[in-house]
């Protein structure tokens, strides 16, 4: 099957959210989280490259608009303002805050209905949620770190060696400028993150080590095993 292809339940629910979405006017936060769905388990992908290109052929709007009405949403939903969710031009001061550190959403949004009040304001403004967000993420503070899918390549490798060859094989680490922590008298684990420093650790100390064994992000495989006599 294509990877875009929909299934028939994905195609039934993308009919059901579009319904919505259609009806964005009178059901504002149903439509924009109905479009959040969409955009987020790309539905469009049966039909469309891009969720830019989706939105302008299928409701006539611009990307602008899409990505605006899925962060009032988004924003609404975690600072737990559905029964009274903030304008949409206040939520886009939040924008980067709820990509990047949602859990942060509720309490700036709350602080600035306390800002809100002490300006006269009925709701919180743009301006109130800018200066609210200083408050609790200060300028210099340090930015939240951006969600990432990359994985880091990390090799351990967990020795047990013979007394008689534990100053050998720590002479190898030296050698190489390797941390390595020992939990008992001969056993020792080391970590890196150079599959070829792994590779020369691994032609040096082998011929030392009682077992040896490497794990790749946490899954254990063991590579060689050997007995001493």
């Amino acid at each position: 099957m294509s990877e875009t292809k929909l299934t028939k339940r994905e195609a039934d629910k993308k009919d059901r959210l579009e319904a919505i979405v259609d009806n964005w006017i009178d059901q504002a936060l149903e439509a924009g989280k109905a479009l959040m769905m969409i955009k987020k388990e790309k539905l469009y992908r049966a039909t469309h490259k891009t969720f830019e290109s989706y939105v302008k052929e299928r409701f006539s709007k611009t990307r602008q608009w899409a990505y605006d009405f899925c962060n009032w949403y988004e924003v609404n939903h975690l600072a737990d303002r559905l029964a009274a969710p903030l304008s949409n031009n206040a939520t886009t001061a939040l924008s980067s805050v709820a990509k990047n550190a949602p859990e942060k959403v509720k309490e700036i949004v709350e602080e600035s209905s306390k800002i809100a009040k002490k300006n006269n304001h009925d709701e919180p403004t743009k301006d109130d949620v800018k200066e609210a967000k200083l408050k609790v993420i200060p300028v210099n503070a340090p930015a939240p770190a951006k969600k990432t899918n990359k994985i880091r390549k990390v090799f351990e490798a967990s020795i047990v060696v013979d007394a008689a060859n534990l100053m050998s094989v720590i002479g190898v680490f030296d050698e190489l400028k390797v941390k390595y922590e020992q939990s008992s008298k001969c056993e020792l684990s080391v970590m890196m993150d150079s599959f070829s420093s792994f590779m020369l650790y691994a032609g040096k100390i082998f011929d030392k080590a009682e077992t040896f064994e490497f794990s790749i992000h946490g899954t254990k495989v063991e590579m060689a095993e050997k007995q001493i006599a």
